[in-house]
């Protein structure tokens, strides 16, 4: 009965060291893992503050060139005034000016879509992180579990040990 017990408690030993180390490894594999993600978002965090960066800087020539399309409006109407007596000549910088709004639009039309860009990036920051917050989860709930079972297996070497004191 003894020799019995003994080779229960020997099985499930064995058990408990298996389990244990499958749970290293895999304990081992989300810790890599986690790393990789971490650099992932880290690299994918750095592109967006460089994007953001760049729209920032695109938002200023924006305004700038706005304030720029704003003083060429005020020279239009100034030209409109002398159109009478300057038609051919005002008529190409009204032309001129038109071909400067159409190319501040589509200025504009990039600029909305460098920030779609960046919301799209974001968005998958987002996800990374939400990504990294779940496999940080996971490691604690396998080093929890990697825990009871060290226990479990300590618990089962003390009533051996107290078992064959007994005898």
């Amino acid at each position: 009965e003894v020799q019995q017990a003994a080779g229960q408690i020997s099985s499930l030993q064995d058990e408990v060291s298996s389990v244990t180390e499958h749970w290293k490894r895999d304990t081992q594999r989300l810790e890599a893992n986690l790393v990789e993600a971490s650099r992932e978002g880290l690299a994918s965090k750095d592109r967006c503050e460089a994007l953001g960066r760049e729209l920032r800087t695109k938002e200023l020539d924006l305004h700038h060139n706005a304030n720029r399309l704003e003083v060429s409006g005020k020279e239009a109407e100034q030209l409109r005034q002398q159109l009478q007596q300057t038609r051919d000549e005002s008529g190409k910088k009204e032309l001129a000016l038109r071909a400067q709004i159409e190319e501040e639009r589509s200025s504009t039309e990039r600029l909305r879509t460098e920030l779609k860009k960046v919301a799209s990036q974001t968005s998958e920051l987002a996800a990374v992180q939400s990504e990294l917050t779940s496999r940080a989860a996971e490691i604690g709930r396998l080093r929890a579990e990697n825990a009871a079972l060290t226990a479990m297996s300590t618990s089962s070497g003390a009533r051996e040990a107290q078992g064959s004191e007994n005898q």
